[in-house]
């Protein structure tokens, strides 16, 4: 039994010169106050951030002392010394749970976290964050003269918890009106919101994504975002940073809109029209939705524009256009082909018939009365129609089969329309 005791004894010693080597290795300063407040444990280390003397670290010291000694030092600056005392010692005896920082009079950032113990006394940790602070009024120095808006937020409720003076620009409001805002009211759409923060709070970069902001007065603007989430002020925060870009996009958009669309009419161009074809067709095929093609070459155009000039034949192909954008639907689209040649791709069509009566719908628009510089005349067209009934019918084969009707069409004595048929018009599918 002396054996086993004795063995018992050796283990507890380890442990504690263990426990002890682990306090005086740790870059953080402990204390363990037990329930009459007096001192039970603590590291070299807190003595020396708080710049206490040796002797103070000598167990069962008064948490009193500790407090009186700061006070008489003058640590806690103007004021009677006793009720300093007293009153931080009558705190110290609610044994509360807190987290806060405290700046020595040397500029010290000490940051203090204490929290009481299920049996009774206290734990408390000093932490020097002194170097962490400065960092971030270095970085807030930085981020206030940037010429691209930055914006922190908490991840917990995304509030705003500070704005630079860039992005209260672009957003028309004043620093002061943005801070406890919620980001989420910056951006334009919540979709955009929702998308960004589920990205961020998976762990997932964000890097140079193109989100429109709410702007001054009911405005938008465009801005390349990047999103870091980071620990701000002892809080999970997100920093985004906005590089407003609204010029740069608006003139990439009237590029790519100058790439897929007629610069005479506005319809959409070849491009334009067999993408949109390509991407109906597939999406009709999940659905075994019907889908027409109409192809359409204006009637005796060509004595119009020779005998009038090209000024007027132009304005007859954008009264052509205008008329037929009056016939489509929100999933339809028109095109022009090219010289007096069009296109019409209806999608979610009933039926065969369905087809033919747009057809001719289209027929009665374009043979409206037209009235140009004085001169009034008439104006018809040919209509080619092909369905996507046909096996294995892709754009470019519906687009062809379109094109053979329409000829057809102008065979059979022009002003009117005609459905595709292999048999008919020479192409089998």
């Amino acid at each position: 039994r002396t054996s086993e005791l004795q063995k018992s004894e050796r283990k507890l010693a380890e442990q504690t010169e263990a426990l002890t080597v682990t306090l005086e290795h740790m870059t953080q300063g402990i204390t363990l106050a037990d329930p009459e407040m007096r001192l039970k444990v603590c590291n070299h280390r807190f003595l020396e951030l708080m710049e206490f003397p040796d002797e103070m670290g000598e167990l069962g010291t008064p948490f009193e002392a500790f407090i009186r000694y700061n006070a008489e030092r003058g640590e806690y600056g103007p004021g009677d010394l006793d009720t300093q005392v007293a009153e931080r010692v009558d705190l110290a005896r609610q044994m509360r749970a807190h987290h806060f920082e405290r700046v020595r009079p040397d500029g010290t950032v000490l940051e203090i976290v204490g929290q009481p113990l299920d049996g009774g006394g206290f734990v408390t940790t000093y932490t020097d964050v002194t170097e962490q602070r400065h960092s971030n009024d270095r970085l807030r120095a930085t981020l206030e003269t940037s010429p691209i808006g930055v914006v922190i937020w908490r991840l917990a409720d995304y509030h705003i918890v500070y704005s630079n003076r860039r992005f209260a620009e672009m957003t028309g409001r004043s620093v002061e009106e943005l801070l406890d805002t919620r980001i989420t009211n910056r951006h334009w759409s919540p979709a955009d919101s929702e998308r960004l923060i589920q990205h961020v709070e998976q762990g997932e970069a964000v890097r140079h994504a193109e989100i429109q902001y709410v702007g001054p007065h009911g405005t938008h603007f465009w801005g390349l975002t990047t999103l870091e989430r980071f620990q701000y002020q002892n809080e999970a925060c997100v920093l985004e940073w906005v590089y407003d870009f609204t010029e740069l996009h608006d003139v990439r958009a009237k590029l790519e809109h100058m790439a897929q669309h007629d610069p005479l009419t506005d319809l959409a161009n070849r491009r334009l029209l067999q993408d949109h074809l390509d991407r109906t067709l597939a999406h009709a095929s999940r659905r075994s939705a019907l889908v027409g093609l109409l192809f359409l070459d204006l009637d005796s155009f060509k004595p119009l524009n020779d005998a009038y000039g090209h000024a007027f034949g132009d304005w007859v192909l954008k009264e052509v256009a205008e008329r037929l954008n009056t016939c489509l639907r929100r999933s339809d689209l028109a095109a022009r082909i090219g010289g007096d040649e069009f296109a019409m791709v209806i999608d979610d069509l009933q039926s065969r018939e369905a087809a033919l009566a747009m057809a001719e719908r289209v027929l009665e628009v374009i043979s409206l009365p037209c009235r140009q510089e004085g001169r009034d005349f008439q104006l018809g067209a040919s209509i080619g129609v092909v369905l996507n009934t046909l096996p294995n019918a892709d754009a470019e084969a519906l687009l062809r089969y379109a094109d053979r009707a329409m000829y057809r069409a102008k065979r059979e004595g022009k002003g009117c329309c005609v459905v595709f048929d292999p048999q008919i018009d020479g192409d089998h599918p």
